[in-house]
């Protein structure tokens, strides 16, 4: 997704592109980290609270991008 989004603005710096990239990124992480927290839940992983503050920060931080991205 990420290689996708910076050969697209090399080439066509749409911010359509770049905020349909961020899209995608965001359902991806979102897909990725509940089947995170459901394997780590289930093996009791200690740091969890951690793993989902890490996770609430990148969303967060994509959340972020968007404006950037519609300049």
């Amino acid at each position: 997704v990420i290689n996708r989004m910076l050969a697209s603005s090399e080439t066509s710096p749409h911010s359509e592109t770049v905020s349909d990239a961020l899209d995608e990124l965001s359902r991806f992480a979102d897909r990725h980290f509940k089947a995170e927290e459901a394997f780590l839940t289930e093996r009791r992983y200690s740091a969890l609270q951690e793993q989902r503050a890490s996770q609430q920060l990148f969303r967060r931080r994509t959340v972020e991008l968007r404006p950037m991205a519609l300049d």
